[in-house]
């Protein structure tokens, strides 16, 4: 018996199932089996796929009329013989390891093992760095959103039937749906930090039926908002579904998002607008809508990383008309429309940075790597705020946004870092500059070794005084380390009353 039953529903792709299947074919762990389901195809898709099944035993076909991707998965699972089922759609593809990275922990006393997937396309796909495995209660953010790819998981067959399979009376988010029944049952689950499905986006794979999208959408999200009949033994902790007072808020988000997909691809807003019209009135956090918007415009223009000094001119005015109604939908107050679209700016700014300044509407942005120096800042007129995007060799440690006014310097930048990043800086330095750097400029305050075990002492506690920690890092920015502390006198004294101490 296969260890795995991938179902793949396929509807008039003759190449792309190709690639697809030979995705399959290219996997390390070889004993699976495939499930080819054709849902009415009207070309030479059925040949092709006939082709596949007579020259591999692994993969068998079924044929059925026209009924939609749901119905043909649960034929296709009702076919399976393996434990476990992955869902495969015909124009994405699985990553090499992919299923044995998956089954590596799927043991009995799992029903779920998601990983992570990238959006390519044409030549592009998703920075890894963009994609993280989920946080916190599982449950509670499946019931505002879709959080990982059908094919970046596994799911136990028994599970899939006890629990009724797809929904096929949704035409969009039914794994969605069924992802969030099975969290709801209390089933055991495994996130695999690892990279194992890709989503081709082309203009077809996003929904232009962006009112169709919203009402499924908004079924599902409603759904995790209360009690869900469909799942016979909830468990207790997800019985009653998420407070339904947070329905309306993660219902503006989905259509933020589903408005973001289509201002980025020119296509009309109606859909979404006549959605809408039936949420209720309810005050909205500006940095949620924006979020969501920031978050789907890349995918609308696939392009992952937009250039946004550019595209913003652009995206802005059809952006601030969206944000104007559903301000008016929802009730939000005065400040609202421009709340959100600072928000998405300054979230843009800092996508945006790089080792040059950068400017996105009235925020500027740049890099600032650590251990380093400030760089002179130079800011045109209209800027509002300058945010640096703080980074070490190996990662990213964080953002620190500085207003811009008569008092904005280079300078204050620095200090602004130093004050929130003062211990990342410091310890950041010490990794990377010679130990023989530091002691050799120190030499006049280093007479004994009890005193170098001191000096090292003093830097690894905590009872380092803020003041002297500041000035440290004050000389690191500067890219001057330790002469300009010496001469301060400031360690020479503390090392002393720590000597004496000791003794």
């Amino acid at each position: 018996m296969p260890q795995v039953s991938i179902v793949i529903p396929v509807h008039n792709q003759p190449m792309l199932i190709l690639e697809a299947v030979a995705s399959l074919k290219a996997q390390s762990l070889a004993d699976w089996e495939a499930i080819l389901v054709d849902d009415g195809s009207t070309d030479e898709t059925p040949a092709v796929l006939q082709n596949l099944a007579s020259h591999d035993p692994r993969i068998s076909l079924w044929l059925q009329t026209q009924q939609g991707a749901a119905s043909a998965r649960n034929t296709g699972a009702a076919k399976a013989k393996a434990d476990w089922l992955l869902f495969l759609d015909s124009d994405d593809w699985l990553a090499p390891n992919a299923l044995g990275s998956l089954l590596r922990v799927a043991g009995q006393d799992v029903h779920l093992v998601h990983a992570l997937g990238l959006r390519v396309c044409g030549s592009r796909s998703q920075d890894r760095s963009q994609v993280r495995l989920p946080g916190g209660d599982l449950f509670h953010r499946l019931a505002s959103t879709a959080t990982f790819m059908i094919h970046a998981c596994i799911l136990k067959n028994s599970t899939f039937h006890e629990l009724g399979g797809f929904d096929e009376t949704l035409m969009g988010c039914a794994d969605w749906d069924l992802w969030q029944r099975v969290i709801r049952s209390g089933a055991r689950c495994r996130g695999v930090d690892e990279f194992v499905a890709f989503y081709r986006q082309t203009e077809s794979s996003l929904s232009t039926y962006y009112e169709q999208e919203f009402r499924d959408g908004l079924i599902v999200i409603a759904r995790g908002h209360g009690p869900d009949p469909r799942v016979p033994r909830p468990h207790p902790m997800y019985a009653e579904g998420v407070s339904p007072a947070e329905f309306p808020a993660a219902a503006y988000r989905f259509a933020s998002w589903l408005a973001g997909l289509a201002i980025a691809r020119k296509h009309s807003l109606q859909g979404v607008l006549r959605g809408m019209q039936a949420l209720p009135a309810e005050p909205l956090a500006a940095s949620d809508i924006g979020a969501a918007l920031f978050d789907a415009i890349p995918i609308g223009l696939g392009d992952f990383r937009p250039n946004w000094e550019t595209c913003w001119p652009t995206l802005k005015p059809h952006l601030q008309e969206f944000t104007e109604k559903i301000g008016t939908i929802a009730h939000c107050g005065p400040s609202f429309v421009n709340d959100v679209l600072d928000h998405t700016e300054r979230l843009a700014a800092t996508a945006n940075a790089s080792d040059t300044i950068g400017v996105v509407g009235s925020v500027a942005s740049r890099v600032v790597r650590i251990p380093g120096a400030i760089p002179q800042i130079n800011l045109g007129p209209g800027i509002r705020s300058f945010i640096a995007v703080v980074r070490s060799d190996r990662a990213e440690v964080g953002q620190v946004e500085v207003l811009v006014d008569q008092n904005f310097s280079s300078a204050r930048v620095r200090e602004m870092i130093i004050e929130r990043y003062l211990r990342e800086v410091l310890s950041t330095y010490l990794k990377r500059a010679p130990f023989s750097m530091i002691f050799g400029t120190t030499t006049h305050l280093i007479v004994q070794k009890k005193l170098i075990s001191s000096f090292t002492k003093f830097l690894r506690e905590r009872s380092v005084g803020p003041l002297l920690k500041k000035q440290i890092c004050q000389a690191v920015m500067a890219q001057n380390f330790v002469l300009p502390i010496v001469e301060t006198g400031v360690i020479s004294t503390r090392l002393k009353a720590r000597s004496r101490a000791e003794q």
